[in-house]
């Protein structure tokens, strides 16, 4: 959601579409794909918990562990096989 209470921005409604790298400023769920995108993300999920290192960036960004999941969940990128990785 973004700041100003619309429901979907045009970059997230990109990035539900296909690969996108756009994001914006004002919008929470913007803030919440970046960090679904970041590596303490990806390592916490790894570690099957919330490492100290993604707790402290869900605290700097103001967004919280569910926001980011149902990102990621919405993501087309995050939906992409990533280099190394196998369908």
């Amino acid at each position: 959601m973004t700041l100003d209470g619309r429901s979907q921005c045009p970059a997230c409604a990109a990035a539900k579409a296909g690969p996108s790298g756009e994001f914006r400023s004002d919008c929470l769920s913007c803030a919440a794909r970046a960090v679904a995108r970041s590596p303490q993300f990806h390592a916490s999920r790894q570690a099957g918990r919330l490492l100290p290192e993604y707790r402290e960036l869900l605290a700097r960004i103001g967004v919280t562990h569910d926001m980011v999941k149902a990102a990621h969940a919405e993501d087309a990128e995050a939906q992409q096989p990533q280099h190394g990785e196998t369908t």
